[in-house]
């Protein structure tokens, strides 16, 4: 018998056949992966998502021991591409893709923060911001020999300063609270301007010499003298101190007819502005107060 074998030409045809079909399982493979990366590009450069852009916010502590710790239970404002929206809930609020979102975070205790997000993508965008807590600082203020606290009385008390003709210089402490910050203090120092030519204050941090805000109601009963300061802000129970002078007018005697000094604080955060943007300080464009906290220390010369 003749053994029969397989022609060459047909093994070669064999196998150019299964390489055409490879061949064309793989351009069609490819060809639709392409397709599918082409419609998600067109999908998320044109902002037609299947998801809505939503933001997934997480606040957390900023300060002390509960530093990174999760805060809850805040209220937000929103502004979306510069118009501002109110309050809003965000995990419920549908925003619009490649939109830059501004959010004003606010809680009662802490200081009110602005956190935002720029080109929203389709679907959840999460966002994280820290915020301080706060409470009203305490202040110090020593008599001019820096000998004893004053009392913190403006009416008069059994510590108090005595009266003099030369500049008096009051030492002045403030401590933060543990675990919280005091935020960045607006000082303002008020005093008899019948008696009192200037007022000036240094130290505490770095004090710098501001505008005494509108919102400040004068505390004396007669014509005054009011500066203020800005201090930067004091974290986690630290102390700062500094002192301020009062210069008398020329030949007057400071404390002749009891004067009072009264010192206040207020602490800025961030806050709604009377023409919808987020501002940041103790009051907004018309005067209204937004300052977390105020405390005062008032002492009398007499």
């Amino acid at each position: 018998m003749v053994k029969k074998t397989t022609s060459p030409l047909v093994i070669v045809g064999v196998v150019a056949f299964l390489l055409i079909l490879a061949g064309g399982f793989y351009m069609l493979n490819t060809e639709n992966s392409q397709l599918v990366n082409n419609q998600e590009e067109v999908l998320t450069s044109t902002g037609d998502c299947n998801n809505a852009p939503e933001i997934e916010l997480s606040m957390f502590n900023a300060d002390g021991d509960n530093l990174g710790t999760a805060v809850t239970g805040f209220t937000t404002s929103v502004i979306q591409n510069g118009k501002y929206l109110g309050a809003k809930t965000l995990n419920a609020t549908e925003f619009g893709y490649d939109d830059s979102i501004q959010v004003l975070v606010s809680l009662t205790n802490y200081l009110d923060t602005v956190v935002s997000i720029d080109n929203m993508k389709c679907g959840s965008n999460s966002l994280v911001g820290y915020i301080y807590a706060t409470d009203d600082s305490t202040f110090k203020i020593k008599n001019t020999d820096g000998t004893a606290v004053l009392s913190d009385d403006e009416e008069g008390s059994t510590t108090n300063q005595s009266t003099s003709a030369n500049a008096m210089t009051f030492p002045i402490q403030i401590d933060s609270n543990n675990d919280e910050s005091s935020g960045e203090l607006v000082i303002v120092i008020e005093t008899n301007d019948t008696e009192v030519d200037s007022i000036t204050l240094s130290g505490l941090g770095g004090a710098v010499k501001s505008v005494v805000p509108e919102m400040h109601a004068d505390e004396f009963s007669g014509t005054s003298i009011s500066v203020a300061y800005d201090i930067p802000a004091i974290l986690d129970g630290a102390t700062v101190e500094g002192t301020f002078k009062l210069t008398p007018e020329s030949g007057v005697t400071i404390g002749t007819g009891n004067t009072p000094v009264y010192v206040t604080a207020y602490s800025k955060q961030s806050f709604v502005d009377d023409n919808g943007t987020f501002g940041y300080g103790v009051e907004d464009a018309s005067g209204d107060s937004k300052a977390e906290d105020n405390f005062d220390y008032d002492i009398m010369i007499t």
